[in-house]
């Protein structure tokens, strides 16, 4: 409430909105809601015609921890965020990845056409890619191992636990 301008917070759905904004943020928030294309559209019905779309979020291909956060439920990559907002009406006016580091952010223009999705990845690079990324976190997984074998206490995340005997 302390930010310049505030005049009212929205805590429901978008669809039990009835105003219509020219710019709606979303920073740190669309990994953490289910169906997120569907949040997505909702909003899209709330933002007025020649309004913007500002998103934020984790880049998982460039921090792979970011898939241990318990509370996201999706994980994005700079195409999985140009197609989720493409099939909610959007077409990106500026997508970059160094704005924040490991970050995501993209600022889209609401269409009232609909907006033809990005050509999604090869099926076979999506899966190979998913493997690679289950090799790394085994790797991380044996090096944390290999740093806690000599630790009384090894604590990852903010984590502690006690070694166990054993």
């Amino acid at each position: 409430k302390a930010v310049p301008g505030f005049r009212r917070l929205y805590t429901g759905s978008p669809d039990s909105i009835d105003e219509r904004f020219d710019l709606v943020m979303l920073v740190h928030s669309l990994a953490h809601v289910i169906r997120p294309v569907d949040v997505l559209r909702l909003l899209h019905a709330r933002i007025e015609e020649a309004g913007t779309i500002f998103i934020q979020t984790p880049d998982t291909a460039k921090s792979l921890f970011y898939i241990l956060v318990a509370d996201a439920l999706t994980h994005f990559s700079a195409d999985i965020l140009r197609q989720a907002a493409a099939r909610a009406g959007f077409s990106a006016v500026v997508e970059t990845e160094g704005v924040a580091a490991n970050e995501l952010t993209y600022l889209g223009a609401r269409r009232n056409e609909p907006v033809a999705a990005p050509v999604a990845e090869d099926p076979e690079c999506i899966l190979n890619g998913v493997q690679d990324n289950i090799r790394w976190l085994q790797r991380q997984i044996a090096g944390a191992r290999r740093l806690s074998a000599d630790s009384r206490s090894f604590g990852i995340f903010g984590s502690w636990l006690p070694k166990v005997s054993g």
